[in-house]
Formats: structure tokens, C-alpha cells, sequence
């Protein structure tokens, strides 16, 4: 039987998988622009970004059987990604200029450092999120199966690629949102 808060619970899903390839594109642009368009830059965001969410995943493990584990606690931490996102994109674009002398060219490792730093709390609240999310539906029925929250989660990316066409990427992968 399904939870009344269930379908609340995978909009979340839903939201924060949109939301973060959304973040995540917009960051490589950005960050492209600001290190001159270094193709190492890709992989360093894309190097961050997995290892702090990953990062992020093992640091929700503790909350599977914790009080945390909260549909409350999920969507006040939701909320704060929405505020991270922000924070992150403008962090990206103006603490360049505070931190390296302008015009200078930065080498490998202050652009890795800065890139990681400016993308911590984003990505570590992204990796936190989706297990969360699945400790919130396992306290409702403890049967919830892992793999399908993984699966909207990587739809909703998917639709998060495409952004004009997102609604239509969403309907293609037969998604409801």
C-alpha cells in the first residue's frame, strides 16, 4: 500500500535530479569561461562532482535507521539545495577574481582546489540527498526498493539535459511529473 507522502517523496526525487545536471551544466560553462575553455577543467568539475557526492552518499549512511530520516528533515535539506545552487553559481563567477590575480593563468592544482571548494556543499548536499530520500521511503514501506528511486533519479537527469525540450524528454522516458 502506498504512503499518502510517497508521491511527495519522489517529487523531491524528481526535483533533485533535474536540479542537479541543471547546476552541473551551468557550472561547466561557467567554469570554461573562466579558465579560458581548458578542456581539463571538464574533467576536473566532473572529478569533483562525483567524488563530493559520492562523498556525500557514505556521509548519509549513518541516517538509514535515524530520526533524521524525515520526510521534514528531506524537504528542508531540499530547500537548502535550492539556496546552495544559487550560492554555488555565484560563487563560481565571482570569488574567481578574489582568489587568483586577474587575467594571471591559474595552474592545475589552485584550479582544482578552487573548483572543488566552490562545488562542496552543492555536491555534497546532491550525493546526501538521494539515499536520504530512499531512508525516507523504506520508513514508510520498508520494502521500497533502492533501484527504482535510482531510476527516476537518472530519468530526471536525463530530463535535466534537455532543458527546452525537458517536459518532452520526461514524457519520452514515460516519466510523470
Amino acid at each position: 500500500m502506498k504512503s499518502t507522502s510517497e508521491p511527495r517523496t519522489i517529487a523531491v526525487v524528481i526535483a533533485t535530479g533535474i536540479a542537479s545536471v541543471v547546476t552541473q551544466l551551468v557550472l561547466i560553462r561557467e567554469f570554461l569561461s573562466q579558465f579560458q575553455g581548458n578542456e581539463i577543467v571538464i574533467a576536473l568539475i566532473l572529478f569533483s562532482w562525483l567524488t563530493l557526492g559520492g562523498l556525500g552518499t557514505l556521509l548519509a549512511r549513518p541516517t538509514a535507521g535515524s530520526r533524521l530520516a524525515t520526510l521534514q528533515a528531506l524537504y528542508w535539506l531540499s530547500l537548502a539545495l535550492v539556496l546552495f545552487s544559487a550560492l554555488t553559481l555565484f560563487g563560481a563567477r565571482l570569488l574567481r577574481d578574489l582568489v587568483f590575480t586577474r587575467g594571471a593563468s591559474v595552474g592545475f592544482y589552485p584550479t582544482f582546489v578552487y573548483i572543488a571548494a566552490v562545488t562542496a556543499p552543492y555536491a555534497l548536499l546532491i550525493g546526501f540527498l538521494l539515499p536520504l530520500s530512499l531512508f525516507v521511503l523504506r520508513n514508510q514501506r520498508a520494502d521500497y526498493p533502492g533501484a527504482l528511486v535510482c531510476i527516476r533519479d537518472n530519468a530526471c537527469e536525463y530530463c535535466g539535459t534537455a532543458i527546452p525540450g525537458m517536459w518532452t524528454g520526461c514524457a519520452r522516458t514515460g516519466l510523470r511529473v
